[in-house]
């Protein structure tokens, strides 16, 4: 078995990503999930919603990389902006999470 314990794809364009690519990646994720079934009976999506500043601040120290990429990176990781707006991967999350099964 195997077990997923941070899903999660940027959505910033400074990444070379966008809002749009995100909710493809989540879609995409959901899919091969159903094909595996019970191959990966565990999968947890990383971040319901972006850091805020004073936590990428600790995030790059921690880390010691302080390049802009990496902080866009990490701050454009949720599936909600850091003031709590949804993306569109946030639709598609929802969708998908409510055709599953119970887990017994």
């Amino acid at each position: 078995p195997l077990l997923l314990q941070e899903i999660g794809y940027p959505a910033s364009p400074e990444n070379g990503s966008s809002e749009q690519k995100q909710a493809q990646f989540i879609d995409e994720v959901f899919k091969q999930l159903e094909t595996l079934d019970s191959k990966v009976p565990f999968a947890s999506f990383f971040l319901q919603t972006d850091f805020g500043t004073a936590q990428l601040d600790a995030f790059t120290g921690y880390y010691g990389v302080s390049e802009a990429s990496f902080r866009s990176f990490l701050g454009s990781l949720g599936l909600h902006d850091s003031t709590g707006k949804p993306r569109q991967a946030w639709n598609v999350f929802t969708r998908e999470c409510l055709k599953l099964k119970p887990v017994e």
